[in-house]
């Protein structure tokens, strides 16, 4: 139960982080009083998705202005046409997430302690609204994910190392089709 202790200081980091990153939205339109196992923020900063670039990678809506958003503490398999090249399960891990996140889907954001990576991007926990899936730990438990652990944004690294250790033991996704994340498809397997 620790990390639920980081998270609660994660809350108040949001709260501070929405206004400093210079969001739009009146505080009334980023909350929630969903409550989840997974600690969901009941300050999460609602969005809708627009289109699912690859199995990490994400565009919303957030109070009119669209954003890109970063999964984080999960590394897809890259898919075949985008900047890098094509790697096992790629394709696969973009259709789960276009499944989970379908376009239009509500959804709640929170971050963890840095809130934007090198590209600009939003780095986020999302949760699904309607459910409270929580689409960063969906992707690792289905296989179509490894866990990625990048300081200071450390929250879930426990939980997000058991799922995929799970899923790894259980032979689910790309540990079934490929035996191994970051394997390029011309490469050879096995």
């Amino acid at each position: 139960m620790r990390w639920m202790g980081l998270f609660a200081g994660v809350l108040v980091f949001l709260a501070v982080v929405t206004g400093a990153c210079g969001l739009t939205g009146a505080p009334e339109e980023a909350s929630s009083r969903v409550e989840t196992s997974f600690g969901l923020p009941p300050h999460g900063l609602e969005a809708v998705i627009e289109s699912v670039l690859d199995g990490d990678t994400v565009s919303v809506q957030i109070g009119g202005n669209t954003e890109t958003l970063r999964l984080l503490g999960i590394d897809t398999p890259e898919k075949a046409g985008g900047p890098r090249p094509a790697e096992c399960h790629g394709e696969e891990a973009t259709n789960l997430a276009r499944d989970l996140l379908p376009v239009g889907t509500p959804v709640l954001l929170a971050r963890d302690s840095e809130p934007r990576d090198l590209y600009g991007r939003l780095l986020t926990y999302v949760y699904r609204a309607e459910d409270d899936l929580f689409v960063n730990l969906a992707m690792l438990e289905q296989g179509a994910a490894a866990p990625l652990s990048i300081k200071p944004n450390t929250t879930f690294d426990d939980l997000f190392a058991r799922a995929s250790a799970d899923a790894r033991r259980n032979n689910v996704g790309l540990w079934a089709t490929c035996g191994q994340p970051d394997l390029m498809l011309d490469a050879p397997t096995g």
